[in-house]
This record gives C-alpha cells, structure tokens and sequence, in this order.
C-alpha cells in the first residue's frame, strides 16, 4: 500500500513540476587533462569577465563574483577558507545582469550593494539585504524620475534627468569628495569623466536614497583624443584640456579611481576600446579639484606590462586573501565576428605587495581562476559518441578559434575518452587536434566546427558531419562497420554542395524511418533574408541508398524544408548560429532539443514523420537553464542511471554539464526494475526522516547516496538487510535526488524535503 501511495505521490509531485518549472540539477565528474583533474570542469568557461568581491554567505569571508558581459553570465565562487569553490547554488541571489556590475556599499550596513546596467545609458540600484542570514537584493525605487533608475537634478528649474552611463563602459562609484556617499563618474559623452555629486550628506538625507547634482563636466582636466589612443591632458588645473576639433568620440571606456600615492585623492587607471594598454593618470590636484598631470602609458610599466588585445577594464580587489587589494585587469569585449575577442589569458593577477593606501603590484599570472577551469577558448559545440566502441560514450567537441594575445589558433575538435565506468563517468582529454581537423581550419579558412555522429550511409557504423562558419559541411565517411572503434576516410569539404550560408550547426538523423541518416541544420542570420524566408532549422532529406548517401543541396525543393518545424529562433541579428541541434530516441521516445543565442533550451517530442508539420515545444526553456547565450546541447544518459543528462557547450569556451528528469526507455536501464522491486522508500516527501524498506535477497552491498540540486553529496552510506532510516531533519527544503547502487546497478529516485 505504501509503495503505491508513494508512488501517486511522487507522479502528483513531478506532474506539479511539470508545470512550474523541471527538476535540473548539476551533474559532475571528473575532467582529466594532461594527468592533472580539473578543478572546475563545468563553469562554462571565461571571455570577457568582470570581478566583484562580496560576502554571500554570511560568513565574514567575501566571496568572488564574476560577471562575464560575454553571454551576460554571472559565476560565483564562495571562499572556502582561503580556497574559491565553485558555488552556481548562489547565482539566483541576483537579478538579471546586463553589459556590466559593480558592488560597492552604498548606505553604510556593511553589505555591498549592486549598482548595474540597464537598457542603452540607464544605472539600476538594487540594495543588499539580509534576511534569515541569507542576502537578497531589492530594486531601489527612485521617488523623483518616473524610472526605477538613478536620475540628477537638473542644473536649472526644475525636474531631473537620468544619470547615463553607455552600456559599453564601466564608470565609477566612488565617494570622490570624502564625505560619506557614493558619487558617480561616467564618459557620457565619450570624451571626458562627467561628475555626478551625491548630496544626501550635505542635505542630511539617509544614506538609502540618492541625489545626485551634475557638478564637473571634465573631472581631472583631461579628454580622450577623438581619433586615436591619446590622452589630452590640461596645462590648467581650472580648465579642460581642449581639442582643435570636437566630435563625439566613440563609446567604450573603462575606469577605476584609487589612491596610488597615499595623498588623499583619486588617480585613475582608465581603459578604452582603441587601446591595447591601460593608462594610468596622476592626480596633480586634491580630492575638491582633480587635475591629472601625468601619464603612464602600459601599466604597470614598472612590472610585466598587459598583453590584452584592447579595451581593458581594471578590478581592486583582494584576490589571495591577505587583505590587501590586488589589481585586476580583463578584456571589456563582447563578440566580433570580425575583430576575435581575445578568449584564453585573460584575467591577470598582479599582486599588491605594499599597502591598500599606496598599492605597488607584481605580476602573478595571466589566467587566474581560469587555470583551473576547462575552457576551450570560445564557441564550443560537443556531442556524445562512443569513438572507441568500448560501450561508453565518449566526448567530441568542436570549437571556434582560441584568440590569445599573440596569434589566433584555428578551429579544431577535441576528443574526451571515456576511462570511467558505465555509472560514473570519466573524461579524459585524448586528442587536442582530433582527426586533424586543424589543418582544414587553417588551409579553407573554415571556422567554429559543430560535429554531429551518426549513420548517414545506412551502413551500421557512425560518419560524421561538422559544420562551420560559412554554412557548408564536411564529411568524413566511416569505415569501421558496427561496433568498431571509428576509422574515418578522407574529409570531403562543400559536401553535397549544401550551404546553408551562415553557421551551420547540422545534425544527423533518420526522420523519415527509412534507414537513412537525414540532416537537420541549425543555421545563422544570414540564412533568413526576404528572398528565402526560410527558418532556424532546415531538412535536408537524404535520397540516396545504403552505402551511398545523396542529397539535393536546394532547401527549397522537396522533399527538403527550409522552414523545419516552423523553428524560428531569430531573436536579432547577428553572425552566430540561432540553432543547435541533439536528438535522442529510445523505444518511447523520439526527442528533439534544440539550443539557441539567448542560452536556454526547448525540448520538442515525436517529432519523427512530421518534417513538414509545425512544431510545438513538448517542453520550453526546460528547467529554465540559462548558460549565457548561444547553448548547444548534447544528451545522454551518461551514467546510466534511467535519465538523460544535458552537457551544453557556451560561447565563453566550456560546459554545463545538467541532470535531469527525462527518463528514458529503453535496454540501458534494464536493470532499474530489479533494484526498484526490492525496496520502497517513504515518506515522500519527507520532514525529518526517510526510511527504506529492503528486501535485498542474495544483492549485497547497497550503498545509497543524496545529492542536492547542485549535484553535491549531502548524505551517502550503505544499506542495512532490512530497515533503513536516513535523518533529513537538517537538511534545506527542496528536490534531492536518492541513487542506490551495486553492482553497476543503480536506481534513482527524487525526493521532496519539506520545511519542519
């Protein structure tokens, strides 16, 4: 009686779930490169970060909290006595962050509070509270502009008008004049710092709201120069430095202030979109009138200079907790087709060696925090395969090209071998250059390879299909035959002449159940002009026979579609593919995920013999996961446990790696059943315990172990012959996940803990 009440429980309960949102949590495993296992495997890599440091747990400790405006992706990393630990539990603390973040505390409660972007010139405030321990952040509300938006009172009459700030640049928040609240400097014009004045102390208005005064129209004197790298300084401390002719500059600047030489005012360190360096600027003047009279051009230039490509923003902040502030310099660049971002090296660390008031730094490393992630460099694009024919699946990726400093490295694919076990996987980096694909980068300027398996030619063996940047395909044919490590023939570029244009992201399938694998094509912008209105995923059907694949290469014929399923992902405009493509069948389902630029993923069922039908999603932005921008999903079930699991590639240059509850159904999960009928958990959900009843038989050595939404163990231990009671009573109300194993033999089941 109980194992059906459970069971009419848990249906009601994942039925609720179904509907409010899906249970995802994060899956992990080891990652293995060069013998060393990496610490961080899925963070999903790092482009153009920003740093804040911020105590989220209560703790006394500040944590790191990094924002990359690549994608809009926020990372936290709690410090864990003296060690970053990667915490993605804590990223929903925040509202959504756009171009760029600051957190400095405003009011004076010892809690940071968040000053961001939003829309084109507009700062948001959202303070910092903390309630039951636990910090939240509530949105400022702004009682003199009809927008929740900081805003100054006009020089004149009255009203106000909104504080800008371009979303390119990152201004500073600082109390410039040292009389206890934060003032505001921006280049809202592209040329000069413009002073925004907070005058709360000066009216004795509490330091939880704002009034800001524009009171400089160039603080420190100085002016960007309107077509090159330069700085114009002023010969008068009470005037600014003028230009022979005056244009509006172009938006993209970066500015940190801080005392550099302990005499009471502000120096600037400023980066910009034109430079490949960062300048810093000495104060000449005092914190009432900042004339900046000198320049250092490439600093540090006393220590190991920057080797950022441009456009470099600066962090002061404690990085090796010792209490000191260290300087941090980064890449302030979003995506450009044209111009790469530069994507590996690119947070360095110099260490402050002297004190906060008179900092002095020395260059530690040009990849911190990243040295310990896996991160590819930009575009990643991974799918599951079983190259080795050892009956587990494998990872291959395809990437775009890694952008240092020095040289670009071309598009290549990376293999993962699989050296774990069928319940707990293990990758480890095999091959950087798998099967050369390097050379054809850079021979056929061909760039950002989506490599998809399967049987194309209908012979039982996988081929493989990539894409890349101009929306063609290569091929490579496998002649290995059935359950043979994959031994591939020579690579054939323009395959079938099919061009799609611009990023194709294709995908191979046999949608019309005729033995043959078809093409499903996820494409990019390009793709979508007037003449051809076609979608996000084009068909491609393949007419040829066994042992020899055929198409027709215009996706305006039939038995082709150029609108596959009415797919339309084009949100806006822009070179990167709108849609990538995974698709999974068993002997129940026939599933079709799809990612696509803002980062989420949807998820569409039977969607076999309907190539010409509208489709519908089965589920949309499942489990609400958002990677950044530009997902691209690969599943599986990985670790056999009975569900699929979602390993998604990011645009910042590595994975998120997801459990979910999508089970499936066929020969993989044979034994679940014979686990299953041999205990029966309950209560659930629970308060305080759970309790599983066993009737073990000759099955020994049961271990069972609870993990969080986060994938972390919360409890584990071995199973008793008969009764077995697990306290719960401490632990947070939410989804866990119970998995009993032996053997190689596993069953999960999610289990709901209440509030007591």
């Amino acid at each position: 009686m109980k194992t059906k009440l459970t069971f009419i429980v848990i249906t009601f309960i994942f039925f609720t779930i179904a509907l409010t949102g899906q249970n995802t949590t994060r899956f992990n495993c080891d990652i293995v490169i060069d013998g060393s296992t990496i610490n961080y495997p899925f963070t999903g890599g790092i482009n153009s970060p920003q740093l804040n440091k911020m105590d989220l747990n209560n703790d006394g400790l500040e944590d790191l909290i990094v924002f990359d405006r690549l994608g809009d992706k926020l990372s936290v990393f709690i410090n864990n006595k003296g060690e970053y630990v990667f915490s993605p539990e804590y990223e929903n603390i925040f509202p959504k962050i756009e171009y760029w973040m600051l957190l400095v505390d405003y009011n004076n409660d010892g809690l940071k509070d968040l000053f961001k972007s939003s829309g084109s010139s507009d700062i948001e405030v959202w303070k910092a509270v903390a309630i039951n321990d636990k910090i939240h952040f509530e949105k400022y509300k702004n009682p003199y502009f009809p927008k929740d938006v900081l805003s100054r009172k006009k020089n004149s009459g009255n009203g106000y008008f909104k504080i800008e700030n371009l979303q390119s640049d990152i201004p500073a928040i600082v109390d410039i004049d040292k009389d206890g609240d934060l003032d505001i400097l921006s280049f809202s014009d592209g040329i000069s710092l413009k002073l925004y004045k907070n005058i709360c102390v000066e009216n004795n208005i509490s330091l939880d709201s704002f009034k800001y005064i524009w009171t400089n129209n160039c603080w420190g004197r100085f002016e960007e120069d309107n077509f090159s790298s330069e700085i114009h300084l002023s010969t008068n401390p009470y005037r600014c430095a003028s230009q022979a002719m005056m244009f509006q500059r172009h938006a993209g600047s970066t500015t940190l202030l801080l005392d550099m030489d302990d005499d009471g005012d502000f120096d600037a360190l400023i980066g910009d979109i034109a430079y490949d360096s960062l300048m810093y600027l000495k104060n000449g003047g005092d914190s009432n009138n900042a004339w900046m009279t000198e320049i250092e051009r490439g600093f540090p230039s006393y220590d190991t200079p920057i080797a950022l490509k441009s456009f470099i923003a600066a962090a002061y902040i404690d990085l090796d907790f010792d209490g000191i502030k260290d300087l941090v310099l980064t890449p302030n660049e979003d995506y450009d087709y044209e111009n790469h971002p530069q994507n590996i090296d690119n947070i360095y660390f110099y260490k402050n060696t002297n004190t906060n008031s008179k900092p002095n730094f020395k260059f530690v490393k040009k990849d911190f925090l990243v040295d310990k992630m896996l991160d590819l460099g930009g575009n990643i694009y991974p799918t599951f395969t079983d190259v080795n024919a050892d009956g587990l699946m494998d990872i291959v990726v395809g990437t775009g090209p890694k952008v240092s400093f020095e040289n670009i490295t071309p598009s290549k694919l990376y293999y993962f071998k699989n050296t774990g076990t069928k319940t707990t996987p293990k990758f480890e980096l095999e091959d950087s250059n798998y099967l050369n694909l390097k050379k054809i980068s850079s021979e056929s300027e061909l760039s950002y390879f989506t490599p998809s398996f399967g049987d194309l030619d209908g012979d039982g063996d996988n081929d493989l299909i990539i894409g890349n940047h101009k929306g063609t395909l290569i091929y490579l044919e496998n002649k290995a035959g059935k359950g043979k490590p994959y031994s591939f023939e020579s690579p054939i570029l323009n395959y079938k002449n099919i061009n799609v244009e611009s990023f194709s992201a294709p995908n191979i399938f046999d949608h019309n159940n005729d033995g043959l694998g078809d093409l499903i094509i996820g494409v990019g912008a390009n793709f979508h002009d007037d003449q051809k209105n076609l979608g996000a995923v084009v068909y491609f059907e393949n007419t040829g026979s066994t042992d020899s694949a055929d198409f027709n290469s215009d996706a305006l014929q039939k038995p082709n579609n150029s609108f596959y399923g009415e797919l339309d992902y084009n949100e806006d405009f822009s070179y990167t593919s709108f849609a990538t493509i995974s698709t999974y069948q068993d002997d129940k389902n026939n599933l079709l995920f799809t990612g696509f630029k803002s980062g989420g993923i949807n998820i569409y069922n039977d969607f076999i013999g309907h190539r010409y039908d509208k489709l519908t999603p089965y589920i949309e932005k499942y489990g609400d996961i958002d990677i950044g921008n530009k997902s691209a999903p690969a599943v599986a079930d990985i670790d056999h446990d009975g569900y699929l699991e979602i390993l998604i590639g990011t645009d910042r240059g590595g994975f998120e790696f997801w459990n979910t509850d999508i089970k499936i159904h066929d020969g993989v999960s044979t034994n679940e059943p014979n686990l299953k009928s041999r205990f029966e958990v309950y209560p659930n959900p629970a308060k305080e315990y759970i309790y599983i009843k066993t009737d073990l038989g000759n099955i020994k050595d049961i271990k069972y172990k609870l993990t969080n939404i986060w994938g972390q163990t919360v409890k584990s231990g071995n199973l008793c012959q008969v009764n077995n009671k697990i306290d719960v009573n401490v632990l947070k109300e939410g989804i866990y996940l119970l998995t009993l194993s032996s053997d190689g033999k596993n069953y999960s089941e999610k289990i709901i803990k209440q509030k007591n």
